[in-house]
């Protein structure tokens, strides 16, 4: 199976979402609610939850976790390749995901 590159990151005070492979975002009109979003592998059947808050500070930066989709109890977290990254241009933390191609991300 082929791997794609997913890269999360925040825009402004108020949008969270990647925008190079698969461009999706979702706006929570600034808020300072957290963001969630389904990151899932059909094929795999699993996946991730990965999560943005806004952090008005002196930094004024994003807040980026991640969690496994399914219990841990019951099934592993998908093998995939996942990093922080810092994003010069931006002054802000990025997480990178190599996925399966066949993934899919949506709400959560």
């Amino acid at each position: 199976m082929n791997k794609i590159l997913l890269i999360f990151s925040g825009f402004s005070d108020d949008t969270f979402g990647l925008n190079n492979h698969i461009c999706f975002d979702v706006d929570n009109c600034a808020s300072g609610e957290p963001i969630y979003i389904r990151v899932y592998s059909p094929l795999e059947d699993n996946g991730f939850i990965v999560s943005g808050q806004y952090c008005p500070n002196k930094l004024s930066n994003w807040h980026i976790g991640i969690s496994p989709l399914k219990d841990l109890d019951d099934f592993a977290p998908p093998n995939w390749l996942i990093n922080f990254v810092y994003n010069r241009e931006d002054n802000q933390m990025n997480l990178h995901i190599e996925a399966p191609d066949d993934v899919g991300i949506c709400p959560y």
